[in-house]
């Protein structure tokens, strides 16, 4: 898949998100429940901007990614495990 629907917004009580290995280049909203989001093995240059506005985020990996850059917007806070290896 290259798009992750934006009907993912809608599940206020998810709390773990694995969007690995499809071709995704950027997200959608993202329910604000989030606090584990995989997303190995996609075509982000960059931390999508979407992952910013995820105040429980505690795990995030983007690892195995074409990732150049972190992105504009700040990480989280609340984050506790980045991972960016390939």
């Amino acid at each position: 898949y290259s798009e992750l629907p934006v009907a993912v917004a809608g599940f206020p009580a998810l709390v773990k998100l694995d969007v690995s290995h499809n071709a995704l280049r950027t997200l959608p909203s993202l329910p604000l429940s989030l606090e584990t989001l995989f997303a190995l093995g996609n075509h982000f240059e960059a931390i999508p901007p979407a992952v910013a506005a995820l105040p429980r985020l505690r795990m995030l990996s983007f690892k195995s990614c074409r990732l150049r850059s972190l992105g504009e917007a700040p990480l989280p806070p609340s984050l506790q495990w980045l991972i960016l290896t390939d």
